[in-house]
């Protein structure tokens, strides 16, 4: 059989696992590394949010596309071009900030024909075709025995970019991916909210250079869009975004998990660390896949395409490549040595958050965080909503107050970002009471409980 016709006979018979990280800050990127080196599992970790840009790109609805088209959306705009084409000096950066080794061994030249191939083979495709043979390409490129073949394995997030935050997301990602894999394997990544919500926000107000991402020339702009409550990630309130997204995003995996749950299962970020060996037999046997041998220790090396992964969190700098900001990264040697299961990954947040920040993401994930079994360090449920709002926003959140060092850094950076650093000092209060204001009337009059 040639290559193209194992593809084709593959592609018909394939089923999907998918990853769905409902926080932003799951572990996808490490839950797909768990499966790099399987041999009955066609998985590039590197390759992410792979239904979120298909549908992105060519709608829910078209599922007769034309060949070409798609085979361009493959190379050009998918996560799929970082290992479809050459490296490029963009492409790289981005492979490894992910934690992936750009040098590791690939026949890219043998896995963009095999591609053109089979497209060019057609006049239409159907999107299932587009999920699945690049993953098949590479698979076959790698060596892997397309009858073992089971799953492809894909990560994605629940939430879609075109949907707002504050009026919450449809999860209909998981409709589209049923039409597609009607047998499809989901896994609900679940994690202690406090640590997903310390994660994205040590990310963007560093990334974004503070807390409101404002700067000369944005500040009226900004100021109008958190009043009007449009929130994105990249403008409004930083902290004020991932509350609600956090909020958002579980209520529509729930939503789904409840509609189809035989499709499901959760993987726990926290058992996956802790209770490595244990929480593989319990993945492996509900997909009913081999038992691997790297999986019956919590010594487990994570790969990305069998090299191993350098890890992509917000507090690496491998990733976080905003060093000097609000909020300081992990030291690079502690970054190395966490990259497989461990157990300072689940504890992180501890150091990350004040108690003030604790206590209010305790109220406001009381109930989720019970439904886990995650320990409750500060929030009393007997108090009021009005008397834990008024105790938890009476100060800053971390990375919102300016220090003097962050100013030093910016001027030592030279002047246009010292200047840029001293605008926020000198304007950000009205973003800091305005926040503020919003969140108290969302929580009081119900609307972040979607009462």
């Amino acid at each position: 059989m040639s290559d193209i016709e194992a593809l084709r006979s593959t592609v018909e018979r394939i089923n999907l696992i998918a990853a769905l990280d409902s926080s932003g800050r799951g572990g996808n990127l490490f839950f797909l590394t768990l499966f790099d080196l399987h041999p009955e599992v066609a998985c590039c970790p590197i390759v992410q949010y792979t239904y979120s840009y298909v549908l992105a790109e060519f709608g829910d609805g078209q599922h007769s596309i034309d060949a070409e088209v798609a085979r361009r959306f493959v190379a050009e705009k998918s996560y799929f071009r970082l290992v479809y084409n050459d490296l490029n000096d963009a492409n790289e950066v981005l492979f490894s900030r992910m934690g992936g080794t750009p040098e590791a061994q690939l026949d890219r030249a043998r896995l963009r024909n095999l591609i053109d191939d089979y497209f060019a083979a057609r006049e239409k495709v159907s999107r299932r075709e587009i999920i699945a043979i690049p993953l098949l390409a590479y698979a076959l490129v790698r060596g892997t025995d397309m009858n073992s073949l089971r799953y492809l394995l894909i990560g994605d997030a629940v939430s879609r970019r075109a949907e707002e935050v504050v009026d919450g997301f449809s999860g209909a990602i998981v409709d589209e991916i049923l039409r597609d894999f009607p047998q499809a394997k989901i896994f609900r990544l679940v994690r202690d909210p406090r640590a997903t919500f310390a994660s994205p926000r040590h990310q963007f107000v560093n990334s974004l250079g503070n807390m409101y991402a404002i700067r000369p020339g944005n500040y009226w702009s900004r100021l109008a869009t958190l009043n009007s409550m449009r929130l994105t990630p990249d403008n409004g309130c930083v902290y004020l975004y991932w509350l609600f997204y956090l909020r958002q995003t579980e209520r529509a995996i729930c939503a789904k998990e409840a509609q189809y749950p035989d499709n499901f299962m959760i993987a726990k970020n926290e058992d996956l660390n802790l209770h490595f060996p244990e929480a593989m037999i319990a993945i492996g046997e509900w997909l009913g896949v081999r038992h691997l041998d790297s999986w019956r220790t919590s010594d487990f090396v994570p790969t990305v395409i069998g090299v191993p992964w350098h890890g992509a969190g917000a507090y690496n700098s491998r990733y976080q490549r905003a060093t000097t900001g609000l909020l300081a990264n992990d030291p690079e040697e502690v970054s190395r040595n966490v990259t497989g299961p461990n157990e300072y990954v689940t504890r992180r947040w501890r150091t990350r958050l004040n108690p003030r920040e604790i206590e209010l993401i305790e109220f406001l994930f009381f109930d989720d965080l019970k439904r886990y079994g995650y320990e409750i360090l500060h929030h009393d449920p007997r108090r009021s909503p009005k008397e834990v709002l008024d105790r938890t926003l009476s100060g800053p959140f971390e990375g919102e107050w300016p220090k003097l060092s962050w100013l030093r850094a910016g001027f030592s950076a030279g002047m246009g970002e010292g200047w840029r650093r001293l605008f926020y000092t000198l304007t950000f209060l009205p973003f800091y009471v305005l926040s503020r204001l919003k969140l108290r009337e969302s929580v009081l009059k119900r609307r972040f409980f979607g009462a």
